[in-house]
């Protein structure tokens, strides 16, 4: 027989408990397990978990495959993962892997924020830590699931070197999870971040790029009406981009384009290191119009191919990074040529 809310006897007498403690029974809010710990324990609660019943499979992939038991389980995105337990579900995900919370679900979000805990995206949802999302959000016991090398291993980065082959060997970032530097693999590839780059920005100017529904972090940016929008917040990150790119290699060079219905050559070649460096963001202010037109993709691709068919590849590595907020509205098929100018 149940006994009521709050109490931890029958009052009507009929059934009598035997001596043995009442268990606490907290359920995990994933597979709803009853903590199996005394009542009115204090520490965090235990239970042997079940299948998940309240999560779902999110990926930015159409579909992952997730191996479980000797088995491969094809999901597609937000799938229900009901045949895993709670805590076989991080073992296999292993390495940086991160749970996904709604912002109103977390308490003290502030605090959590500011001790990297959790990563806050725009659709207010919640990246959390494995250590986090077991000892906060589930109020469940987290070492005693899982080794310390697999704890360790939760809140390693999860990157992988591009350059390894993928059937062979696979090197992971040496750096913990949500670092702020560049990549550590100690595979033998420093030249992805040691080599000399020639950099080449695909810049969309077309009229969207003139909403002001955000800002730049640059005052100078900021305080230009013609730049006092996205345009701007693009011409900030590549300021910050070539900042980074310095710090690991003086001998890069960057070429900008800018496209709309058409394209143009705003500067080719710069070498920033004979330059004042702060002249970037002028640069770009002095020669980027302001934003107009269409979005044609395939015309900023072809002169940024014009600077590319110049670049000495023995010693540049040669990079092209396109920035837009929009649909192409080119007539023709831009992903096949930009795959003939790769080839």
């Amino acid at each position: 027989m149940k006994i009521p809310r709050g109490e931890i006897e029958h009052k009507n007498k009929i059934h009598k408990c035997d001596e043995e403690k009442h268990k606490c029974g907290f359920k995990c809010k994933q597979c709803e397990g009853l903590c199996q710990l005394d009542y009115g324990h204090t520490d965090l609660h235990y239970c042997i978990h079940g299948n998940i019943k309240n999560s779902l499979i999110q990926t930015e992939e159409k579909s992952i495959k997730i191996n479980y038991q000797n088995k491969q389980y094809d999901f597609e995105n937000e799938e229900a993962a009901i045949m895993f337990t709670c805590y076989q579900y991080c073992r296999e995900q292993k390495r940086g892997h991160v749970h996904r919370i709604n912002k109103s679900d977390i308490l003290y979000l502030e605090d959590n924020l500011n001790n990297s805990n959790i990563i806050l995206n725009d659709n207010n949802v919640c990246e959390c830590k494995c250590e986090y999302f077991w000892k906060t959000f589930l109020s469940f016991r987290f070492e005693t699931e899982f080794d310390n090398d697999l704890i360790k291993e939760f809140n390693l980065c999860p990157a992988k070197c591009g350059f390894c082959d993928k059937e062979t060997k696979l090197t992971y970032c040496n750096l913990k999870l949500w670092h702020r530097e560049w990549h550590d693999f100690s595979c033998g590839h420093e030249f992805i971040k040691c080599n000399p780059c020639h950099t080449i920005f695909i810049i969309d100017k077309s009229y969207s790029m003139s909403l002001e529904d955000i800002s730049p972090k640059c005052e100078k940016l900021k305080n230009n009406l013609d730049f006092n929008n996205r345009l701007g917040c693009v011409i900030h990150v590549v300021d910050n981009y070539v900042k980074k790119r310095l710090n690991l290699s003086k001998k890069d060079y960057f070429s900008f384009v800018s496209f709309n219905d058409y394209a143009e050559i705003n500067f080719k070649n710069y070498d920033y290191n004979k330059l004042e460096y702060n002249d970037l963001i002028d640069d770009c202010i002095h020669s980027i119009k302001h934003p107009s037109g269409w979005t044609n993709f395939l015309e900023g691709f072809k002169k940024a191919n014009e600077i590319l068919s110049s670049i000495n590849s023995k010693y540049y590595r040669p990079v092209m990074i396109l920035l837009s907020d929009g649909e192409d509205h080119s007539r023709y098929d831009t992903l096949n040529y930009v795959q003939e100018v790769s080839n």
